[in-house]
């Protein structure tokens, strides 16, 4: 059993992502202790977050590229859209 420090160097994933995912109930700590609230993880905890942690990198990845995309639409339609006015202010 990995202590909760252990656990996020192990898996790469923050302390504080860990008791997110806990509080949502997406990764909870296999055990945790009682008298002090220490949380445990265990070798299954490990390769439950090692698969959320590769989905979410796929799905910020994703996210970027479709940002980026939609951030080059934009540019593009901003100078389109300056292309006009230049365009037009040039029969007053």
């Amino acid at each position: 059993m990995y202590r909760i420090s252990e656990f996020s160097q192990i898996t790469g994933l923050s302390k504080e992502t860990l008791r997110y995912y806990a509080e949502v109930k997406l990764l909870e700590p296999a055990y945790i202790e009682p008298s002090n609230n220490y949380r445990y993880y265990d070798v299954g905890s490990y390769f439950f977050a090692k698969k959320v942690k590769d989905k979410s990198t796929i799905y910020f990845n994703r996210l970027r590229r479709s940002t980026n995309s939609l951030h080059r639409v934009r540019s593009r339609s901003d100078d389109s859209m300056e292309r006009r006015y230049h365009d037009c202010s040039s029969y007053r």
